[in-house]
């Protein structure tokens, strides 16, 4: 504008001259006689001294701004001029407009960039403004690179975040290579409504941490002439304390110094010197003669440190999960607070022979039942349930039942002996289990069949072979103090069984536990 003026003096200075002008913004040397004014002009290109037909008035300077378009530069800096703010008492301040009139402030009041919403860790933060404004939706460590793109020399950039409940953390370069960010060589955590200030420095190509001492070194904006405690020694600090370079042991804080260093033996306070409590307790135990004698351990102590009552010391200490042998103990079962746990057997024996005839105590249904066998060594006489081989016809098998006592808890576990002629093979026994209880119908639903672990046949023939234990044996639907019914059976068809023979069951035997 300051030329434009100088230009409009220099007009009213030369009336009647040739006048001769170059400006730095445009291209070439525009000359203007003082005559009419031309017709056609090159926008930004043509300056005229106009004092004929066509000016505005005589002596007016004129410039091109569009083609064809003459402008009185005088007048229009006036106009400039006279448009500004008063500015009488309003010396240092910067002249702000809201886009339609201007005013005199003291503040610098920038626009801050829209909010950036931050989604991923993948996410950059555009440099868009001096006051950028974040929004994170969970808590992000970011993993861009740059993590913000580079800026003008001297920029400043004041990230603020704008969420309440999640932070964003920025990554120094020396975590995440080409990050752009120097932060004190540490990451920085942006907290729910904080903010950061970094400066953008070209020679050092990143954005350097503005708002602490030190920010863009290896400091972490902390002081590194300050006492630290660190584990290793760090050349960063000048004053730091490093615990590697102590020798193993208790540490000893210093009064007033804070120095630590290890603690030797006479760095230990005498226990209770004030020779009240637990120390003078055990020297009045120890010397006094009315304590136990040997073999005697004490039931109390009185305040004197005398006995109150002794009583027999046994083998050892009795402990939860200690073996001890209890001698001249009494176990009540029935005593308030104490419960017992008891196994139970319950022995079923197949089936009995008397004057060469078998029999069996078991329900047998009228169909599918094994037979009754004597068997009659030279010494001695039983009886076997036979249940037919593999492949022989439907399953065959037996029943019976006992009560389950009001006391009964836990697991029940089977377990079986039988025979067989052959010398090869498996059989398979499985159980079926059902419950009755008062007021039902005797006639209930078994559950499923269990199947003990095939067992193979011994090498000799008629060797006795006992089953591989069947442990916790389906009782749903059962209760204490009713009555579980079992069905053993041997079923022909089942995969698994491949003794071709018949297999002679001699017992079954149950294993109960009921607590007291």
């Amino acid at each position: 504008m300051r030329k434009w003026l100088a230009l409009a003096a220099l007009a009213g200075a030369l009336q009647g001259q040739v006048f001769v002008q170059r400006d730095p913004r445009w291209r070439t040397v525009a000359v203007g006689p003082l005559a009419d004014l031309p017709a056609t002009c090159t926008a930004n290109r043509s300056v005229y001294l106009c004092n004929g037909a066509g000016c505005p008035a005589a002596g007016v300077y004129l410039y091109c701004t569009a083609t064809n378009t003459w402008t009185d530069a005088v007048s229009e800096a006036i106009a400039a001029l006279c448009a500004l703010p008063n500015q009488s008492g309003h010396g240092g301040k910067i002249l702000k407009t809201d886009g339609s009139a201007a005013t005199w402030t003291a503040f610098l009041n920038l626009i801050p960039s829209a909010v950036q919403t931050i989604d991923a860790a993948t996410d950059a933060i555009a440099a868009d403004a001096l006051n950028v404004r974040i929004a994170p939706d969970a808590d992000y460590t970011l993993t861009s690179a740059p993590t913000i793109a580079d800026g003008v020399d001297g920029q400043l950039l004041v990230i603020s975040n704008n969420s309440a409940s999640y932070s964003v953390t920025l990554q120094d370069e020396s975590f995440l290579a080409n990050s752009n960010l120097r932060l004190g060589g540490s990451n920085v955590t942006i907290v729910p409504r904080g903010s950061l200030l970094l400066a953008y420095n070209t020679a050092l190509a990143a954005w350097v941490r503005a708002d602490t001492p030190g920010g863009g070194g290896g400091g972490g904006g902390a002081p590194t002439d300050a006492t630290y405690i660190t584990q290793t020694p760090d050349a960063t600090l000048s004053a730091e304390q490093a615990l590697s370079a102590l020798a193993t042991g208790i540490l000893k804080n210093t009064t007033t110094t804070g120095i630590l260093s290890i603690a030797v033996a006479g760095d230990f306070p005498t226990l209770n010197q004030s020779t009240t409590g637990n120390a003078a307790t055990a020297t009045a135990l120890a010397a006094n003669g009315a304590n136990c004698s040997a073999g005697y351990y004490p039931l109390g102590v009185d305040a004197s440190g005398a006995v109150e009552s002794c009583t027999a010391a046994g083998g050892g200490s009795h402990t939860e999960s200690s073996t001890d042998t209890l001698t001249n103990k009494t176990l009540d079962v029935e005593g308030t607070g104490n419960n017992i746990t008891t196994v139970q057997h319950l022995g079923y024996l197949t089936a009995t022979c008397q004057m060469g005839v078998a029999s069996t105590a078991f329900a047998l249904g009228s169909t599918n039942y094994p037979s009754a066998t004597c068997v009659e060594g030279s010494n001695s006489v039983y009886g076997t349930l036979a249940f037919a081989e593999n492949g022989a016809g439907a399953a065959q098998s037996i029943q019976g039942r006992f009560p389950l006592v009001s006391a009964w808890t836990g697991a029940i576990d089977v377990n079986a002996t039988w025979r067989t002629s052959a010398i090869a093979g498996d059989v398979v026994w499985q159980i079926r289990t059902a419950c009755v209880a008062d007021g039902e119908t005797g006639d209930p639903a078994w559950n499923a069949a269990q199947a003990f672990t095939a067992d193979t046949a011994k090498g000799t023939t008629l060797q006795w072979n006992d089953v591989a234990q069947l442990t916790g044996l389906t009782t749903t639907g059962c209760a204490a103090g009713e009555t579980l019914l079992f069905k053993v059976l041997r079923d022909a068809t089942d995969a698994g069984d491949t003794l071709a023979a018949a297999a002679e069951l001699i017992w079954v035997q149950f294993k109960t536990r009921r607590t007291q």
